[in-house]
């Protein structure tokens, strides 16, 4: 039994570009905790389609649960004495992934920024994968289209992330995990506590997710812009990325092997993405507590 535990986090490190090692190496990281879930059977699969009828998995999603039903990869940063817990990499077990509920009064924004109601015809269905800041879905359009991953928001607001649930495992692996990540796929985007997370672990995921955003916004027409309603903070994160990413003149390298940067949209490496130093450097100002540090921010 300890040698099929220890086959299936070589298998997962396999398929998520070594992220626990990648954590466990990193400066200020600690307790990683990998949990492990045994493969779901394909008779489980049959007994959730026949439940869920017509909708079917995608069979990118089958073959992960039959590799492990599930997922969970919990991490902390340690500061001083005390070990703030940060990371999260969650997917829910096939029993757990059920309807999700979408109003008609829910809207959809997609990777372009244009907006229309989620439910209009009535056959909107959503699926959910994980429930950690928001809701993670797999979310079909039609009984006879693939269904795609989504993102509702904690204003109700359904937002596009990947086209398949391979690209969604790839996103959620280089973002680390790290605090209410899927909201850099929102108008809202990482709040300063989130986006300094970011800046310590993962800045090159952070560079490559703000170009992302400003190439979005800069390819959007004015009428798209002026559909897109306005979603929670009206605070201007790209000022605030702005004014907080100078970069020192002692900044360190970082090292190429990490799982944010292969996983970065663009090869080469943006030049205002910086690291701080250590954890046992100054907190940051905003980081949350032990105590509050998985709450979602509205």
């Amino acid at each position: 039994m300890a040698e099929g535990k220890a086959n299936l986090r070589e298998i997962f490190d396999d398929i998520s570009l070594s992220v626990i090692k990648y954590l466990e190496n990193h400066t200020g990281v600690t307790s990683v905790q990998f949990r492990d879930r045994q493969p779901a059977s394909k008779r489980d699969i049959i007994t959730w389609e026949t439940a869920n009828h017509p909708y079917r998995l995608p069979e990118d999603y089958k073959a992960f649960v039959l590799i492990s039903d599930g997922l969970q990869l919990e991490w902390n940063v340690q500061y001083q004495e005390e070990a703030l817990p940060i990371g999260r990499m969650q997917l829910n077990p096939l029993q757990a992934v059920k309807q999700a509920t979408v109003d008609d009064c829910d809207m959809l924004v997609d990777s372009a920024g244009s907006t229309s109601p989620a439910n209009r015809d009535g056959h909107t269905v959503a699926f959910s994968l994980d429930d950690t800041d928001g809701h993670v879905v797999l979310f079909y359009r039609s009984v006879d289209t693939p269904p795609q991953v989504w993102f509702q928001d904690l204003s109700c607001t359904w937002h596009f992330i990947a086209n398949t649930f391979t690209d969604y495992f790839r996103l959620m692996v280089t973002h680390l995990g790290l605090p209410r990540w899927p909201y850099v796929f929102t108008a809202t985007g990482l709040d300063p506590a989130a986006k300094q997370w970011f800046r310590f672990l993962a800045p090159e995921r952070l560079a490559t997710d703000l170009n992302s955003a400003r190439r979005r916004r800069s390819e959007g027409s004015m009428e798209a812009k002026q559909a897109v309603p306005t979603v929670g903070s009206k605070l201007n994160w790209s000022q605030i990325e702005r004014t907080s990413s100078r970069t020192s003149k002692g900044r360190r390298k970082r090292e190429d092997s990490s799982p944010a940067a292969r996983g970065a949209a663009t090869g080469a490496r943006p030049s205002t993405a910086t690291r701080p130093g250590s954890a046992s450097r100054a907190r940051p100002s905003s980081a949350p507590t032990q105590a509050n540090a998985s709450r979602p921010m509205r």
